[in-house]
């Protein structure tokens, strides 16, 4: 058979559809493959230098070389630590080459990549000013920071002085460093900014920083282990873009608050934030001035964290927030007079974890527009309620609740469409009564359905597939199911007449957990059923199986031939038995 050669273009294309690693390795063929690799520029426009490598500089030149004009994306990293001090000043020198053959190559930056000892950051920077208007990313990381290295790092990137900045997006991210920013912080518009436990951190350091960036629309501040900020010293920052706001893990968040003016605010996150008084009180003045806030986050540590903590006082009067239609609270004792104080009339989306149930209910009862409801633990609820129930909640179509699954009974959802029920077996409330009553009461067209918690049986779930028959995903954990749900899903066509008569005909994915009585052959014989290629029509099933007990070998076999829906590839029928449990998953 006579051989043919592959032209220089298919060969580019077949280059096309290779990642670094294996374009390296095919370029080894023959000589047109290797030369036509060399002149394919997007190839060498990804630059990835390794400073414990021997001669990154020379790597650089090399690539850079057979890049052309092309923007480029360089990463550079080093797994130098403390120990390695000595190594790193060994190499100074070629670090600093590489440095000066990167800086020749600025005004093609476009994303760059430095996670490196501070030693190695510093000599970078220290060489590579000038501009770099291509930037869209930069990122810069000290693996360790060398003694005697500023924390207070210096990015000397600037702008020239007829430039207009605006139109173009910027994201920086600075972990391990208070950064400084020259003219070139017009350019930033999104900021991440880590610090550690070695930062000396004020809250002038950090209002310095935003008043560099003033055209800021998302800034993400992680301030863990730095301690208290103290009070600033500087006038009012007025940060005029800056939309999308989070802060995490700072004690006197009001340090920051009261300096600070975010009229463009449309998203607040807040975690980890030590709830003084004053801390609140400060909220309270971004929140009456932000007009536009329409998504807040508010978690602190573990409900079960601090839960006998008297929370501080606070006596501002209610405020209502007009724009907000998502508020998410996960915390403790401590962040309740915030909740308490909050009027959410718009809400769309509301997410609690271990609020009390009279706060619950005046946030559900206050917004007709609710569609996304998750509850996580609710407390204090009374054994005779005398607020009015159920209440009518038109527009809701997602309902999750954990630890008080109860709750179903106040409330009258007729347009549900996702229903997650989960009870703690501690808990004395019978989790089927409450979901009967859901069903009989709101007639959802529910299509997803899961339920965990050993107060549901048999009976239940076939009660409830009669009852909703759009399921579509079917979730059962912790059930005290067996397999008689299995064969009643799995029940064929009626004898009567040729018309499907199968509970849950749209089931398309199941997930069956930690429910002792489900068999191996239980679940052969559903997917026989339910799967069958010469069976009726309807959905294949997908989903998520574990077993208590071992699985057979010809059981695994069996449940493995499957494979039009079950995605085997990533486990082995034959796994390391453990605690008494094979889990079959298809993804």
């Amino acid at each position: 058979m006579a051989r043919v050669g592959l032209s220089a273009d298919v060969v580019h294309n077949i280059y096309q559809c290779s990642d670094t690693e294996e374009l390296i390795k095919i370029s080894q063929v023959c000589r047109l493959w290797r030369s036509t690799l060399h002149r394919s520029t997007e190839f060498w426009t990804e630059v990835d230098l390794d400073l414990r490598k021997r001669d990154p500089d020379v790597k650089a030149a090399y690539w850079l070389a057979r890049a052309g004009n092309r923007l480029l994306t360089i990463q550079i990293h080093s797994g130098w630590g403390v120990g390695d001090a000595q190594r790193a000043r060994v190499v100074e020198a070629c670090i600093v080459r590489l440095a000066i053959t990167l800086r020749e190559c600025m005004n093609r930056w476009e994303s760059v990549d430095i996670r490196a000892y501070s030693l190695a950051i510093d000599l970078l920077l220290s060489v590579c000013a000038g501009y770099a208007l291509n930037l869209k990313s930069l990122t810069i990381q000290a693996t360790k920071r060398s003694p005697g290295s500023d924390e207070r790092l210096l990015v000397p990137l600037h702008l020239p002085i007829d430039h207009q900045a605006g139109g173009s997006t910027l994201y920086v991210s600075i972990h391990g460093y208070i950064p400084r920013f020259t003219t070139f912080g017009l350019l930033i518009t999104e900021l991440a900014v880590q610090f550690d436990f070695e930062t000396t951190l004020k809250a002038d350091d950090i209002l310095r920083m935003l008043q560099s960036c003033p055209n800021l629309v998302r800034c993400d501040i992680n301030a863990l282990g730095s301690g208290r900020l103290g009070a600033s010293s500087l006038a009012q920052t007025v940060m005029h873009r800056l939309a999308t706001f989070s802060i995490s893990w700072v004690e006197d968040v009001e340090s920051i608050f009261n300096s600070l003016q975010l009229p463009a605010l449309q998203s607040l996150s807040l975690q980890q934030v030590d709830w003084t008084t004053a801390a609140m009180s400060s909220l309270w003045r971004v929140l009456r001035a932000s007009h536009s806030v329409s998504y807040i986050v508010i978690t602190d540590e573990d409900p079960e964290y601090e839960s006998d903590t008297v929370p501080a006082p606070f006596h501002e009067e209610m405020l209502t927030l007009e724009a907000v239609t998502s508020f998410e609270m996960c915390g403790n004792p401590l962040t309740r007079p915030i909740s308490r104080h909050l009027s959410l009339p718009h809400i769309q989306k509301l997410d609690l974890t271990d609020a009390p149930f009279d706060i619950v209910h005046r946030y559900i009862s206050s917004s007709t527009g609710l569609r996304d409801l998750s509850l996580h633990g609710i407390i204090e609820v009374p054994l005779y309620p005398t607020v009015p129930l159920p209440v009518s909640l038109p527009a809701l179509t997602s309902l999750y609740i954990a630890g008080f699954p109860g709750f179903v009974d106040y409330i009258h959802a007729p347009q549900l469409r996702s229903l997650v029920l989960i009870h703690k077996p501690t808990r004395p409330e019978r989790l089927s009564a409450s979901l009967r009553t859901l069903v009989e009461k709101s007639n959802p067209a529910l299509i997803t359905l899961g339920l965990h918690g050993a107060g549901i049986n048999d009976e239940d779930i076939i009660w409830c597939s009669e009852r909703l028959p759009q399921v579509e995903n079917l979730d059962l954990s912790s059930c005290s199911i067996s397999d008689a749900v299995l064969r009643a899903l799995a029940a064929p066509l009626s004898p009567e007449n040729a018309t499907p008569h199968r509970l849950l005909p749209r089931l398309e994915r199941i997930e069956l957990s930690n429910n002792k009585h489900i068999t191996p052959q239980g679940v052969i014989e559903f997917l026989a059923s339910r799967n069958a290629s010469s069976g009726p029509s309807g959905p294949r099933i997908t989903g998520k199986i574990d077993f208590f007990g071992r699985v057979s070998r010809e059981e695994a076999q069996t449940i493995m031939s499957y494979s039009d829906f079950f995605n085997f590839a990533l486990i082995t029928a034959y796994r390391k038995f453990k605690a008494g449990r094979y889990m079959i998953s298809a993804i």
